[in-house]
This record gives C-alpha cells, structure tokens and sequence, in this order.
C-alpha cells in the first residue's frame, strides 16, 4: 500500500488512504476514510 501511495502520490486526480500501522494486523487492515466518486461513474 506503501508503494501504491508513493508511485501515485504526484497525481491530483487519485487519492490512496493511507495504512494505520499501529491498529493494523496480519488479518486486519485499517485505512483513512477518503471521501471520494465511484470509479464506475
């Protein structure tokens, strides 16, 4: 996720969440909640 932030992150028109490591776990992953469009629309 790390990598697919920063290979997108000079984009204006994407956003990736970022990982909160320290709740995040082998079988759980906790992200930032992006407001954002359907990619479909």
């Amino acid at each position: 996720m790390a990598g697919l932030r920063r290979a997108l992150g000079h984009r204006g028109d994407v956003v990736v969440p970022e990982a909160v490591e320290e709740l995040t776990t082998g079988r759980l992953l906790v992200m930032d909640f992006v407001e954002g469009i359907r990619i479909s629309d």
